[in-house]
């Protein structure tokens, strides 16, 4: 691959140049959602619900949205600290929390260990922070599970790829229950198992993958005898080039259920493959055919598009390799993404929106360290011209994807003054509406402050054509 003899020596040093960029960007990232409000909407009926339910009331099954460790978590903290301003400092650090060490495992299960490895690294970071399957988890104050469900699922890997010891059944049997308790996506870590062990991964073994798909089938089962109560459409629904309400998308696919099931799974997959649709809407598309599509949106998909390209070349040429049955680590990695992306979208079929391709998109970020690593070295070994032509296109697709990154620090930043609009926009029209719920207006008055605070944070000051790079909230919804 061109890299000197003792670049392997010198792994610590690329190792903290790849920690050290990658905590400037975290940094930047939770000062912004440091100080980001807490919603109006939906985050204080969360709380009214927490402060007059007990625990086990959120283990009803008949509810659309079984969460029970989620909930249980929101819970302790909510009725553990004291006072509401400690309890919401509590959730954002504990939110942050999650970013950081998602982001810190990852660059972990990558190693970088060669100025090729560190550098595919920092871009393999920028897919993972810069793609909507994270920014979109961004939003969710106070906790996020689905990135609790991300980092559980990256563990599990990290196991299943090490060599095998005593304790790792239990602990991947343990990691699955509770991803599952937090959001169903953890269900995806049971199919995970089952091809690793088939693929004949170290850290994987045939008694675990056949618990892990018990417990799967276990709660499928269980979920299923319970669906009585659950409407067909939770939540809005995007198709084509607009949203539709749960009454109209209803109405006009009642009858043909399976048919937006399967166009909701597959804008799921065509999200964290393409970036497009977005929540089901073909908005990039409609601004391209209407001739006024923004910058940011044009850099968008042509790095997924370009990016998803050098995936699949990577991942069809580790398959083609190990052909023979003698399954690589890169192998295990492509099908793993296959089987995390299928999962992914399976789970959404009622409704689709970009942060549910979470999981699939950690493994999307990794298979694109992989990708980078093979592109770097199998360019090292053309002529000088088309070498030249090839470095200059990783550049670029690089370039492309910090943009994205950095476009995920603004959007955040951009979320915290919506934040602040909507409660000085909607504080009194919520007293009002609420009048006839003590609790929530209590809870309501005493967020009010950090809700308006001024000094939320704000889009830096750049350039139009700059804000036009890097994204615009409004554009994106």
């Amino acid at each position: 691959m061109g890299e000197s003899d003792n670049e392997p020596a010198r792994a610590p040093v690329w190792l903290a140049v790849v920690v050290g960029t990658s905590g400037l960007l975290l940094l930047l990232l939770c000062h912004s959602l440091w100080r980001t409000p807490f919603a109006i909407r939906e985050t204080i009926a969360l709380f009214e619900d927490l402060d007059r339910n007990s625990p086990l009331h959120f283990f009803d099954l008949q509810n659309a949205y079984v969460r029970p460790l989620f909930y249980v978590t929101l819970s302790a903290i909510w009725h553990g600290a004291g006072s509401l301003s400690a309890a919401l400092a509590a959730y954002k650090l504990v939110h942050m929390a999650t970013v950081v060490a998602l982001v810190v495992l990852f660059i972990r299960q990558l190693r970088p260990r060669t100025l090729v490895d560190a550098a595919a690294t920092m871009v393999a970071v920028a897919v993972l922070v810069g793609h909507a399957g994270f920014r979109d988890n961004l939003e969710n104050l106070p906790l996020n599970q689905m990135m609790f469900v991300m980092i559980l699922t990256l563990v599990v890997w990290h196991l299943l790829e090490r060599e095998w010891r005593r304790w790792h059944g239990p602990a991947i049997i343990a990691l699955l229950l509770i991803a599952v308790g937090f959001k169903e996506q953890g269900l995806l870590i049971a199919p995970l198992v089952v091809a690793a062990w088939w693929m004949g991964a170290p850290g994987a073994g045939r008694w675990v993958a056949a618990v892990t798909v018990g417990v799967a089938a276990l709660y499928l089962t269980m979920r299923l005898l319970n669906t009585g109560s659950w409407a067909v459409f939770p939540q809005r629904v995007g198709v084509g080039f607009t949203t539709l309400s749960p009454e109209d998308a209803m109405e006009r696919f009642g009858a043909f259920l399976p048919l937006i099931y399967a166009y909701s799974v597959g804008s799921t997959v065509a999200n964290v493959l393409f970036s497009e649709p977005t929540a089901g809407v073909f908005s990039v598309v409609r601004h391209i055919s209407e001739g006024r599509p923004a910058p940011w949106e044009i850099n968008q998909l042509l790095s997924s598009v370009a990016l998803t390209g050098l995936v699949s070349w990577w991942g069809l040429r580790s398959l083609r390799r190990d052909a023979d049955g003698r399954w690589s680590r890169a192998s295990r990695l492509a099908i793993a993404m296959v089987i995390a992306l299928a999962g992914s979208a399976a789970l959404s079929f009622s409704y689709t929106r970009d942060r549910m391709g979470g999981v699939a998109v950690v493994f999307y970020a990794l298979a694109s360290f992989h990708a980078l690593r093979a592109a770097a070295g199998y360019a090292s070994q053309l002529s000088r011209t088309k070498l030249m032509a090839a470095s200059l296109g990783l550049m670029l697709l690089a370039g492309a994807w910090q943009i994205r990154a950095i476009g995920t620090i603004e959007i955040a930043r951009e979320t915290a003054s919506s934040h602040r609009r909507e409660w000085i926009i909607s504080l009194q029209r919520r007293r009002l509406d609420f009048a006839d719920r003590p609790v929530y207006l209590r809870i309501l008055e005493t967020m009010v402050e950090q809700g308006t605070d001024p000094s939320a944070a704000h889009r830096t000051q750049y350039p139009r054509w700059v804000v036009r790079l890097l994204g615009e909230q409004d554009e994106q919804q």
